[in-house]
């Protein structure tokens, strides 16, 4: 009986509250802050510090290679990572 009425909630919320997916770029934000991590960290990861800061000013995009680094090494899930994402306008 419990688990019906989890399964309503569930899909009431889903249905009138949704939450957005976050970008790919808030996503590596968000684990920075929580695991205590700084951009020169992302820098590190992803082999140079102006790399990682075009990446979090939304200059360039995430590569298959960054991703499988980000995934495997800080342990977020690729899936959220492979979004399309908005770049910053030249």
């Amino acid at each position: 009986m419990l688990d019906i009425l989890v399964d309503l909630v569930e899909h009431y919320e889903d249905r009138h509250f949704p939450i957005p997916e976050a970008e790919p770029v808030e996503l590596i934000r968000a684990h920075m802050t929580e695991t205590g991590r700084t951009q020169a960290d992302l820098g590190r990861l992803l082999g140079s510090a102006p790399r990682a800061s075009e990446i979090m000013n939304r200059r360039r995009a995430l590569t298959v290679d960054m991703i499988h680094k980000l995934h495997t090494v800080w342990g977020i899930p690729s899936e959220c990572l492979i979004r399309p994402y908005h770049l910053a306008a030249a």
